[in-house]
This record gives C-alpha cells, sequence and structure tokens, in this order.
C-alpha cells in the first residue's frame, strides 16, 4: 500500500476539488485508521470505545 494513501488523503483530495475548506468538514470514525481522517477535518469526532479495540 502507498504510504501517502489514506482517509485523511483521500479526503483532502475531494475537498480540493470541490474547493471546500478544512473548516467545513466534518468527519466521524471510529476507528484507529481513521485518525488522519479526523485531523485534516475542521470539525470531528470519535466514537469511543469502539467495540474490539483497546
Amino acid at each position: 500500500m502507498n504510504p501517502g494513501a489514506g482517509k485523511g488523503a483521500a479526503l483532502a483530495a475531494v475537498a480540493g476539488y470541490y474547493g471546500i475548506d478544512r473548516e467545513n468538514i466534518i468527519a466521524v470514525g471510529d476507528s484507529y485508521n481513521d485518525l488522519d481522517m479526523i485531523e485534516y477535518a475542521g470539525r470531528s469526532g470519535w466514537r469511543w470505545p469502539t467495540p474490539g479495540m483497546r
């Protein structure tokens, strides 16, 4: 897998394509693979504790 690939990079690409500022993006995650997306978004939420994660 490309180390530059991820949900955050994908979100940034889509936001750039549509001209959406980070401050106008809301991201919600429930697992560690969502962290880069949550960090990118202007507002975010996290479901904790996530079943099966410790």
